[in-house]
């Protein structure tokens, strides 16, 4: 992929964050919070799907600003509690307040509102809610990750992604149940 910046590179380390440095619980692994923050560097990211906010704060070490968007309205599923205060306390744990954008709601109710250099999407494979928020992220971004592919249980997320992929002429880049799709130059849109 174009323009990926190697993170063992990186001008400063303090900038790269692995999984073993932060404590926040996600089902990241390192490759995919890897590329996250590879795509991030220096851009500004909408995120739709924060929870306790492991990918905010990955990203927000290497993005110029993240709007994070999430309702906070309930996790773990066998428990449910709101989410907010936990990932606002995360984010200002690790410094990067000043470049996140909390917003609490729907990501299809706030992304139509939004533009950005690279949209990250983990929405737990919805396959409805994948659709329908995909398909405003690649008119609002021309790179779009998405969580969750090809990964058990999230069928439709990836019957959606390849539809995507396929009707538009993307780019992929797959780490793990990571997929990175990128607007080629012909695809436009």
């Amino acid at each position: 992929m174009a323009g990926l910046r190697r993170l063992d590179r990186a001008d400063d380390p303090k900038q790269c964050l692995m999984p073993s440095t932060i404590e926040i619980p996600t089902a990241l692994t390192v490759g995919e919070t890897k590329l996250l923050q590879s795509i991030a560097a220096g851009k500004s990211v909408i995120e739709a799907g924060s929870l306790l906010g492991y990918s905010t704060v990955a990203m927000a070490r290497r993005a110029r600003q993240v709007h994070a968007i999430d309702p906070h309205d309930g996790y773990p599923a066998f428990a449910p509690r709101p989410t907010l205060d936990v990932f606002l306390r995360n984010i200002r744990r690790h410094g990067v307040t000043e470049r996140v954008v909390p917003v609490v709601g729907s990501v299809l109710d706030v992304l139509p509102g939004l533009s950005a250099d690279v949209c990250f999407l983990d929405l737990t494979g919805a396959r409805e809610l994948t659709q329908a928020a995909l398909e405003l992220a690649l008119d609002a971004c021309p790179v779009v990750a998405v969580h969750d592919y090809a990964r058990g249980g999230c069928d439709g997320c990836t019957r959606v992604v390849d539809f995507e992929v396929r009707a538009r002429g993307l780019r992929v880049t797959r780490v793990d149940t990571l997929v990175v799709v990128e607007r080629s130059a012909k695809s436009g849109r």
